[in-house]
């Protein structure tokens, strides 16, 4: 599994390194407007602020490329109280850069849409992220 380089892979509970914690990463909008009708706005507007390139997207890649680092669009799809941790499943669409193996031809942009299962610790606010589909 490739990860960004900005992440660090820390073991979940189950013995397993899906989750991948950013120890600089803090969602402090987002922790601090959790329990408000203010959550879903608040993570999505920190999401897009972070950029590609602060999310562990490069093993959604699917033509070999890598994550431009353009703008991203992110959708909340759900939300729930973990405890010490809330957790919330996010859409992201972004654009991989696809190189034309060795042709003239700048290389090529492709859209593509994963889903991400963000944590936020209640009272730090570091975050943590794996694929959606790795856990429900």
């Amino acid at each position: 599994m490739i990860v960004s380089s900005k992440m660090s892979s820390r073991e979940t509970s189950a013995g397993d390194s899906t989750s991948f914690f950013h120890p600089l990463l803090k969602l402090g909008a987002a922790r601090a407007a959790w329990s408000t009708a203010g959550f879903a706005n608040a993570l999505k507007s920190e999401m897009e602020n972070l950029g590609a390139r602060s999310l562990p997207l490069d093993q959604f890649l699917l033509q070999g490329g890598y994550v431009a680092d353009n703008d991203i669009c992110v959708m909340v799809l759900g939300s729930s109280d973990r405890g010490r941790e809330v957790e919330a499943k996010i859409g992201v669409f972004f654009t991989e850069l696809v190189g034309c193996c060795g042709c003239p031809i700048e290389p090529f942009e492709e859209s593509v849409y994963c889903e991400l299962v963000v944590t936020i610790n209640k009272s730090t606010g570091e975050a943590g992220f794996r694929r959606a589909d790795s856990r429900d």
